[in-house]
């Protein structure tokens, strides 16, 4: 680890972990990971990966005194990725079992001393990715019953399912991504093998649809519930990727930094079509060329 602004190297050192990424705590004094127990010999660096643990490591601190957080012997393949609400009420942990996209979900208060582990979503039915929170109101992205994705809001003072509240819910397009910021909510679309963002308010209400530069591709990046900007980056068949700020409030983009290339890509355009299948499908298909090309069939791809 580094410390960025003395651009000095911390003396922490963690070992056996996998799978995993790093989630800090709100005071930032340390972050939660997953790890495995320590191979009691060379030939298991081979084996079959079990037994994951949730931790918590403090800055400055040997791991030998890292704070277990949550395990379950009973379920010797299940995984655990860890996140904590903007406001540092609450630990989220999302519990995986191999590569399908489908987790659990667990979750404690940290303001309640002795607070047990406890579970809002208990089966493996779809995805739950956690996007923040409104007090006790946990909102996720999420794949449970609806294959294209939708965004639900769950209260975690009532959460059985029957008190679930559906926010946005499934639509034409696949929901690929979501971020909460400055009181909103951006999701990301693949629509015709392109994106489109869409902007909503907490209540489910359409705000506005994203202004993107062309026919493309975005990626949404980690936001603040309180920030009242989001950024993104986006990259066309033509266009090398470009960091974007999106201003939440007033729906305004602004590039902040642009890849350079050797040539200039406003000389060329692309177009989506679509042709018809044999059983009726519509399917799309883009041509990209130089401005000013004749489309007579015979210009060579």
């Amino acid at each position: 680890m580094r410390d960025i602004e003395t651009e000095q190297d911390l003396p922490d050192l963690l070992r056996w972990a996998k799978f995993s990424g790093a989630t800090w705590s709100s005071d930032s004094k340390g972050f939660y990971y997953q790890r495995f127990a320590e191979p009691r010999s060379a030939d298991e660096l081979t084996g079959t990966n079990y037994y994951a643990k949730l931790y918590y490591h403090r800055i400055g601190e040997p791991q030998a005194s890292d704070k277990l957080i949550y395990e379950r012997p009973d379920h010797k393949d299940w995984q655990f990725s860890a996140d904590t609400s903007e406001d540092g009420r609450y630990l989220v942990v999302e519990v995986s079992q191999g590569a399908e996209d489908k987790n659990l979900v667990y979750y404690r208060d940290l303001k309640k001393p002795g607070a047990k582990m406890t579970e809002l979503v208990g089966a493996f039915e779809g995805a739950y990715v956690f996007l923040g929170n409104e007090g006790s109101r946990f909102y996720f992205r999420s794949t449970g019953g609806t294959p294209r994705g939708r965004i639900v809001a769950i209260d975690v003072s009532r959460p059985a399912r029957e008190n679930w509240k559906e926010i946005v819910p499934q639509q034409k397009d696949t929901l690929q991504d979501a971020r909460m910021a400055g009181g909103k909510l951006a999701l990301s679309y693949l629509r015709d093998a392109s994106s489109a963002v869409k902007v909503y308010k907490l209540d489910g209400t359409f705000v506005r649809d994203v202004d993107l530069p062309g026919i493309g591709t975005v990626l949404l990046a980690t936001a603040r519930q309180s920030a009242s900007e989001l950024f993104y980056s986006y990259t066309s068949f033509t266009a090398p990727a470009a960091m974007y700020r999106y201003d939440v409030k007033t729906g305004a983009s602004m590039v902040v930094r642009r890849s350079k290339v050797n040539f200039d890509p406003s000389q060329y355009e692309t177009k989506q079509v679509f042709y018809t299948s044999k059983d009726g499908t519509k399917a799309p298909m883009f041509l990209i060329y130089k401005k000013g090309l004749q489309q007579n069939g015979a210009n060579p791809t």
